[in-house]
């Protein structure tokens, strides 16, 4: 696996929602634990500090029952 340092993930979709809308629900994460993963997942949020150079911890539960534990971090946001 590469280091963290060299690691990068970027998603792009089209909402039909204005920018500030979309960057209200993804500094939420009540809101993120909703949507967040694949079809038939659900998440537990543990830490979700959204200012740069943070983290995000959390565990995805698969349909089968399995766990996913998952640690992001922040390292840029721009708001809207």
């Amino acid at each position: 696996m590469e280091s963290i340092e060299t690691r990068c993930d970027t998603r792009q979709k089209i909402i039909p929602a204005q920018p500030s809308e979309v960057f209200a629900a993804l500094r939420d994460p009540a809101r993120v634990a909703r949507w967040w993963g694949s079809a038939g997942f659900t998440n537990t949020i543990h830490t979700f500090e959204f200012v740069p150079g943070s983290r995000w911890l959390l565990t995805m539960h698969g349909p089968d029952g399995t766990d996913y534990p998952n640690e992001s971090r922040f390292t840029r946001i721009v708001a809207d």
